[in-house]
């Protein structure tokens, strides 16, 4: 049950302890397509080709499931959609950060060992690219782009999204429980 604020209204939950409950799923995720990887799994599971897309163990998605979540969760009911907005992308820019480092861990203990892993294929120029290349992509891809990018504006479209069509439905529930009689 949510605590209430000074205000009256219900108090907005840690963003810290919902951040690091998404990361910790994601983070088992990452360590599972690992595993999947190093062990030669299928490879719509875990294709290790650059990139890895196409293979159904993946992070790269669960921004969908976190956007919605975290703005169910960072929701009261009293504040404004852009004032949600607001908080919901700063979640998620910490979300995607902490997403995304501990694939840049992994991505340059893979290159150190030579890993068959899509952490560490940069393409058809993989062989030929220098070292500091590839962790300047890495750096770029999961820092820049994945954590700054796709993450708040997936994220955010989808927990947008789920804001606009619970408030709607949960006003058309309350517009319709004042009219009906009471029994």
């Amino acid at each position: 049950m949510a605590s209430l604020g000074d205000s009256g209204t219900p108090a907005a939950p840690c963003t810290r302890r919902m951040v690091v409950g998404a990361a910790s799923i994601t983070f088992a995720v990452t360590l599972l397509r690992l595993m999947l990887e190093l062990g030669k799994g299928p490879a719509w599971l875990a294709k290790r080709d650059a990139g890895g897309a196409g293979a159904l163990i993946g992070i790269a998605w669960l921004p969908l499931v976190f956007g919605p979540y975290f703005a169910y969760r960072l929701g009261t009911g009293a504040e404004t959609t852009w004032a949600l907005l607001k908080r919901l992308l700063k979640a998620l820019v910490v979300y995607g950060w902490s997403a995304r480092v501990p694939v840049v861990i992994i991505t340059l203990v893979a290159l150190a060992f030579g890993w068959d892993t899509h952490f560490n294929k940069f393409g058809p120029d993989n062989e030929a690219m220098a070292l500091w290349k590839k962790i300047a992509a890495t750096l770029g891809a999961q820092l820049i782009f994945w954590s700054l990018i796709w993450t708040p504006v997936v994220g955010g479209l989808a927990g947008l999204l789920f804001h606009l069509i619970t408030r709607k439905s949960a006003g058309n529930s309350a517009a319709t429980n004042r009219t009906q009689p009471a029994s």
